[in-house]
């Protein structure tokens, strides 16, 4: 290494810096919409957990429900579950927009930088459904 002092700043920097950003993980959630649209609900609307199965052939929900889009969470808490409370700050108001009624917690992943290094929190998808549409057929 240089013994010039303003090289050796820049080089502690710049290790710096790639150290910063090498950790950094966005926090928002992302929501995709699928589907037939559906009315907005408000805010703080009801929604119901339900298990997965729950909604496939043969579950409670099919056929009546089916899926109108993803909310994925970036939710605070190494060990976060559906019922926490930034969870559902996060997760209600972004179903509630897409017209959903249920909710499924279809994946729960540890955080990750892009070197593989753990962080805090988990990263949560959620199915959000709402009651199958009557959908008039449309000839292309």
């Amino acid at each position: 290494m240089s013994h010039n002092p303003g090289v050796r700043g820049l080089v502690v920097v710049s290790a710096a810096l790639v150290f910063v950003v090498g950790c950094a993980a966005p926090a928002k959630t992302t929501v995709q919409r699928m589907g037939t649209p559906r009315p907005a609900r408000g805010d703080n609307c009801e929604l119901t957990l339900v298990s997965p199965s729950d909604t496939w052939p043969g579950g409670k929900y099919y056929p009546q429900y089916e899926t109108i889009g993803m909310v994925n969470v970036d939710a605070d808490g190494d060990n976060a579950l559906p019922g926490d409370a930034d969870v559902k700050q996060k997760l209600r108001p972004q179903a509630c927009a897409l017209g959903g009624e249920l909710i499924a917690l279809i994946a729960s992943n540890e955080k990750h930088n892009k070197y593989g290094s753990r962080l805090s929190g988990r990263f949560m998808s959620f199915q959000v459904l709402a009651p199958k549409a009557a959908v008039v057929e449309q000839k292309y």
